[in-house]
């Protein structure tokens, strides 16, 4: 990104790198990130060893009532589940944290959901807990951190002041709610 900003501003290039690798050689082993594989030619894939050194999601029956969605609202809670990963970018009051939460339930997964304010953390915890068994609801804030069997509701601020690789293996899904990209909010 840096080399295209500067070819483009007709800056120096210097030592800039023009592509970024995304991997990391250890041994013979190739080291990718998380995503990378379904882009793989097919000739890599059917002669290629794949080993993940991440613990088997732990599966989450999330119970409480089934949440209510508009179609619009279904086809990008499939779109998005059917990727198994994605943003979802969609105007103020479209039913983000409604998706979100939908998304959750379908995974059927450990979740983390992070938020910039204990505002916003209170508002998608209470929405959480109109559709899903309350004991699985945990929040991370205010320096406390009450991990949830199921989704744990956390504010961003609070999460980069703990020791991030103790919790390596606590959630299989994340989403981070309220992101502002122009006019839009956006949910990924």
């Amino acid at each position: 990104p840096d080399y295209a900003k500067k070819l483009r501003m007709n800056l120096w290039l210097g030592n800039t790198p023009k592509t970024l690798s995304l991997y990391e050689q250890r041994g013979n082993a190739l080291v990718l990130p998380f995503g990378t594989l379904r882009t793989l030619p097919d000739f890599v894939k059917k002669n290629a060893v794949f080993i993940s050194d991440f613990k088997a999601a732990e599966k989450v029956s999330y119970g409480g009532s089934d949440i209510p969605l508009y179609d619009y609202q279904k086809a990008a809670v499939n779109a998005v589940a059917a990727e198994q990963y994605g943003i979802l970018q969609s105007p103020a009051g479209s039913g983000k944290t409604q998706m979100g939460i939908a998304l959750v339930k379908k995974y059927g997964k450990r979740a983390l959901w992070l938020t910039h304010t204990l505002d916003l953390l209170r508002q998608s915890k209470e929405r959480a807990e109109r559709y899903v068994n309350k004991s699985l609801i945990g929040t991370v804030t205010e320096g406390k951190v009450n991990i949830g069997k199921g989704i744990t509701f956390a504010t961003i601020q609070t999460m980069c002041k703990l020791d991030l690789s103790q919790y390596r293996d606590v959630w299989d899904c994340i989403i981070v709610d309220e992101c502002f990209k122009g006019d839009s909010e956006v949910l990924t």
